[in-house]
């Protein structure tokens, strides 16, 4: 059949004809832009699959390594686990650094989901840089350790002006123990300025300096229906609480609740709802809890149990005051709360109220708590579960004092008893 050719075009030819230069110019234009869109279409993709990131694993346990994780949390957002349907552990070779706004969820129904990120006992987890947000929910976060003069917050630590978040998780076994004194915190350390939200989570077992489970410097923080067990802030390493040299806070250390500490006319607010503290242990003072605030602001503790904490005379002759709580410098509310089978060695067997501040105490038991203490050394009244001093605490009904003592017997307290509430 026969076919037209024009005098430019060879048709069915084995021999190739060049192209006129204008037209070489133009095809090369033509494969430059077809060049820039296909790398464009290129990036696109690429970036579909660093979102797709996000998930660590492919469905089974072998693909849920270190790498798939920090290959996950680099670009920030939200990550999540398909590691297979069994519990799944994740052991850390060094920390995770949260570089960008970061939310890590490990699924599951129950407490502390069905992944575990383990520091190995020498590494902290995670490190949240300066102004980052980080959320953990549904993991247990375990065996965190940092060396060094930096080794507050076992499984985290933020570096300030951070917003940290603990839901529905397990911190166990961290220790703080190598940082130095202010920045401990076994398993968490708040830095100035943050923002530290707890809830429906447990604390069991960490070691700090300053506050066994939590550090919280000049920070909010509000805690929800989460337990604290057995927890110690054991000061300078030393694996004998009476050897520490911090100030407190077998379970949680804090030391103001805002960034405005030397504003009067703002402050912060540190609550604590729901939950317990049973059985931790510090040297100094606050059987559970040492909080410090700056005014205005305030404390307020709600619903929450305090049971068989207690707070040790240590080698350096700091006095132990409140067995399970120690509080000064602000306004301290409490209310629905028990108080129960707590010691302090010196004073303040259950609370240890400090400063010119009132603290108010709303339906609150007082049973069983113990002060043991030295009788030349002790003002009338400051052996028992509250002491009484320059703003002795006042009870409003119905609370009540079932048991109080010392070791040589019963002892007496003067109450201010009030019927108004806050």
């Amino acid at each position: 059949m026969h076919r037209f050719k024009s005098p430019h075009t060879v048709l069915f030819s084995r021999t190739a004809v060049p192209l006129p230069p204008g037209r070489r110019s133009r095809a090369m234009l033509a494969v430059t832009a077809l060049l820039t869109f296909a790398a464009l279409l290129l990036s696109l993709l690429l970036v579909e699959q660093g979102h797709a990131a996000g998930v660590v694993g492919d469905g089974t346990p072998a693909s849920c390594t270190e790498q798939a994780l920090r290959d996950a949390l680099s670009d920030g957002g939200d990550v999540t686990f398909n590691c297979g349907d069994a519990h799944h552990t994740i052991v850390l070779s060094d920390d995770l650094e949260i570089t960008d706004d970061t939310t890590i969820d490990g699924g599951g129904p129950s407490q502390g989901g069905r992944i575990t990120l383990s520091g190995g006992g020498i590494t902290r987890v995670f490190f949240v840089d300066y102004e980052n947000r980080l959320t953990v929910r549904n993991l247990t976060i375990a065996d965190g350790k940092e060396p060094g003069e930096n080794g507050a917050g076992g499984a985290i630590y933020g570096d300030g002006r951070n917003v940290l978040t603990v839901e529905n998780c397990i911190l166990n076994n961290h220790d703080g123990t190598a940082g130095y004194v202010e920045r401990s915190g076994g398993a968490i350390f708040t830095g100035d300025f943050s923002t530290l939200t707890i809830a429906d989570s447990a604390f069991l077992n960490n070691r700090g300096i300053n506050g066994g489970a939590i550090n919280n410097q000049l920070s909010g923080l509000t805690i929800t229906n989460s337990r604290f067990i057995e927890n110690e802030a054991l000061g300078g390493g030393s694996p004998d609480v009476r050897s520490g040299w911090g100030h407190g806070g077998g379970a949680v250390y804090i030391d103001g609740a805002s960034e405005f500490h030397d504003d009067p006319t703002r402050g912060g607010q540190v609550i604590i709802r729901g939950s317990t503290f049973r059985g931790n242990t510090t040297a100094g003072q606050g059987g559970a809890i040492f909080s410090w605030v700056y005014p205005p602001d305030e404390v307020i503790i709600e619903e929450t149990s305090f049971l068989e904490n207690a707070v040790r005379v240590n080698l350096q002759g700091h006095a132990a005051l409140g067995g399970g709580l120690y509080h000064g410098n602000g306004p301290l509310y409490v209310r629905n709360t028990t108080f129960a089978d707590n010691l302090a060695e010196r004073q303040g067997g259950a609370v240890w109220p400090d400063g010119n501040e009132p603290s108010f105490f709303t339906n609150v038991t007082f049973s069983g708590n113990r002060a043991i203490t030295d009788a030349e050394t002790a003002p009338a009244g400051w052996a028992g579960p509250l002491p009484e001093g320059a703003m002795p605490p006042i009870l409003t009904a119905p609370s009540s004092i079932t048991t109080l003592g010392t070791r040589e017997g019963p002892s007496s307290l003067t109450r201010r008893t009030t019927t108004g509430e806050r």
